[in-house]
């Protein structure tokens, strides 16, 4: 008699959950389909029965929805205006497609003849963007291609919490531009590449300015001059990591007015070949940036720091190469070839009053370090870094430095030809050592030490108390260059800084700025202090490979920047994931993020739990009653979590088994 009433229980159940599915459908994270071939009179619920737009799609979303765009070309573009998305919760505009060779086409319709448009306005002129997003936040474009995208290809204005992951992008002068005050903008694991030519034909002048000028260009080619993540006025806390950008004129670039603006920025984890200006150029002010773990390769002067104010700046772990002969366009029309021009542009008037640190670099190269008249700027602070000239058919390398200032200070680097006069008469590089580097293969881009380079070893431990930070060597001290052994060198952990003046528009929710594993220790470093008292071990999900981690005990450092997680195993970085629930607060009050965290989010294959928050609960039961009413249709991940028997099929069974799982029975 008991399991008869049961069972009608259950029944009941999925017949009330049933309605309710059908009046309540917006209560969970739904996927939202576009297809070029769609109809927006369509409910986009299904592969089968997509909408047109991706305007449309935006219309019907909600917070934690994901908008899946299926194969094909996108023409125009999308603009995103007042979308207050919940935190934590960002909505996701992607490829429904995970090959790269099937990913979504966004085309902005602006199709160079040999760099220039044939009719109408320029393409600096022009606003045919892939994206325009406009007031908003919590935002994810994902696993997009952009083409024909001019002058630029994601703009931000007014918004927060963007994000910008794995696309590949073939356009745009500021290819991903926030500007008008937004903050936190992640540009992650894209690639970028503008036209070859830019690199090895047209002339740089034309470039750089377009028509006129001096040195006169010859042709509008300006569009070019911007970079993959180029803000404007924004609002700060800006990351690019894990990127590659080829044949483009710059890399990272500002355009602050004011000190406040276009701070607070961590780029790390990219490469970058065949840079035609710079890799790195904040112009104006310079607040809190940090610049490391990056590769540049044939990169015409890779640091420009010129004519800007500001600090502190940190460049560190960085390591730079070239082909022996590199092929350039000329630098003005009828004038000489480009080549590889300097590595510091580091230039007044306007002067930094806080430092840039420049430590354990490697150089590998045929320019000259400081070209004359470009080291007039202040506070340069140069240890432990490595360069190895050469000499090419046109080019021969060496330190140049003809320029000083009493606040430099070199020390414990290391060159392979004669220090400069400047060095020997300020009495600078007392440990620093002229010798060969023995970097293993220059030319092949692999700047680690030979065993026996007299840079082991050699090399000053650096301290930073501002971040409770000092450097970590494997022998008797760090060694010179870009790498501690095999590994590239590890700088002060990022922390938000507010600006030196009024005008900050925010709080800085604390976010994992870097994580490292000491055994059964996963190690947390915040860029806010977190509130202590708002952390304890039940609200941290640790997984390893997809299975639940125990957290033992938790403890901090340096007040709340570093928080200590024990563990029951030994950890490694292999699938390591996650998430804190409740989140903790910061001092400031403001809650922390997941947002740009060093370490993902779990995915916790778990049968039942179809929307994937850790919980099999109602929602998930409504899902699946959606799945079998042909109101969802699930992802391949989603099908195998609703498929709770494992027969194949996704039925009134596996509702049934979920039910009871929620009542207690197995």
């Amino acid at each position: 008699m008991k399991s008869y009433y049961k069972r009608n229980l259950i029944l009941f159940l999925i017949l009330g959950v049933a309605i309710w599915a059908n009046i309540s459908s917006d209560v969970y994270a739904k996927n939202i389909f576009v297809s070029p071939t769609g109809n927006n009179a369509n409910s986009g619920l299904t592969r089968d029965d997509p909408k047109e737009t991706i305007s449309a799609a935006i219309n019907m979303a909600d917070s934690g929805d994901e908008i899946r765009l299926l194969p094909g070309i996108y023409l125009g573009k999308t603009e995103i205006r007042n979308y207050y998305g919940e935190a934590e919760k960002s909505l996701v505009i992607m490829s429904d497609s995970p090959d790269p060779g099937s990913y979504a086409v966004i085309d902005g319709g602006v199709e160079l003849v040999d760099g220039i448009t044939t009719s109408g306005p320029n393409a600096i002129d022009l606003s045919n963007y892939g994206f325009e997003i406009r007031n908003s936040r919590w935002i994810t474009l994902k696993n997009i291609k952009f083409q024909n995208c001019w002058a630029h290809t994601v703009v931000i204005r007014s918004s927060q919490y963007i994000t910008v992951t794995g696309c590949d992008i073939r356009c745009g002068k500021r290819s991903v531009y926030p500007r008008d005050g937004s903050h936190h903008v992640l540009v992650e694991n894209c690639y970028w590449e503008q036209d070859p030519r830019v690199f090895d034909t047209w002339d740089w002048a034309s470039l750089h300015h377009g028509v006129g000028g001096d040195p006169a260009g010859v042709a509008p080619l300006d569009h070019f001059n911007g970079a993959l993540l180029h803000p404007k006025e924004s609002g700060g806390s800006l990351i690019m990591r894990g990127c590659v950008l080829k044949n483009c004129f710059n890399g990272f670039r500002t355009k602050p007015s004011t000190w406040q603006e276009d701070g607070n920025v961590e780029i790390y984890d990219n490469v970058f070949i065949n840079v035609r200006d710079n890799a790195f150029e904040p112009e104006s002010y310079a607040w809190n940036i940090h610049f490391y773990h990056n590769v540049m390769y044939n990169s015409y002067k890779s640091f420009s720091i010129d004519d800007c104010r500001g600090g502190p700046i940190y460049i560190y772990g960085n390591v730079q190469s070239q082909e022996l002969d590199p092929e350039m366009g000329l630098h003005y029309e009828g004038g000489y070839p480009d080549d590889l021009r300097g590595i510091w542009k580091f230039k007044g008037p306007s002067v930094l009053t806080e430092p840039c640190y420049a430590f354990n670099n490697s150089f590998y190269t045929y320019a000259t370090a400081f070209r004359e008249g470009e080291a007039t700027n202040r506070l340069m602070k140069h240890f432990n870094n490595a360069y190895e000239f050469f000499s090419s058919q046109s080019m021969s390398g060496e330190m140049g430095l003809t320029d000083w200032h009493d606040s430099f200070a070199f020390d414990h680097d290391a060159v392979n030809l004669t220090w400069p006069d400047n060095i020997v008469n300020h009495d600078q590089e007392q440990h620093g050592i002229i010798t060969e580097l023995l970097f293993i293969d220059g030319l092949g881009n692999d700047l680690k030490l030979k065993s026996g380079s007299p840079c082991i070893d050699a090399g000053t431990v650096l301290a930073f108390p501002e971040f409770d930070w000092v450097q970590s060597y494997e022998g008797s001290a760090p060694d010179i260059g870009a790498y501690e052994g095999d590994h590239l060198v590890e700088g002060p952990p990022f922390r938000y800084l507010e600006p030196p003046v009024s005008g900050d528009a925010y709080d800085e929710k604390p976010r994992i700025v870097r994580h490292k594993i000491d055994g059964d220790q996963l190690i947390l470093y915040f860029s806010d202090e977190i509130d202590t008292s708002t952390v304890n071990t039940e609200s941290i999900r640790l997984y390893q490979n997809g299975y639940r981690v125990v957290v033992m005990d938790i403890f901090f450092l340096h007040n709340g920047w570093k928080m200590f997680i024990r563990t029951d195993r030994n950890l490694n970085d292999n699938e390591l994931s996650l998430s804190m629930d409740p989140l903790p607060r910061g001092v400031n009050g403001e809650d922390a993020t997941h947002w740009a965290s060093t370490i993902p989010l779990p995915v916790e294959r778990v049968k039942g739990d179809i929307n994937e928050d850790g919980e099999i609960d109602i929602q998930d039961v409504l899902l699946v009653i959606n799945i079998i009413l042909g109101l969802f249709e699930p992802t391949q991940d989603q099908f195998w979590r609703a498929n709770y028997d494992n027969d194949g099929n996704i039925d009134v069974v596996d509702v049934v088994q979920i039910v009871r799982f929620m009542l207690g029975s197995r």
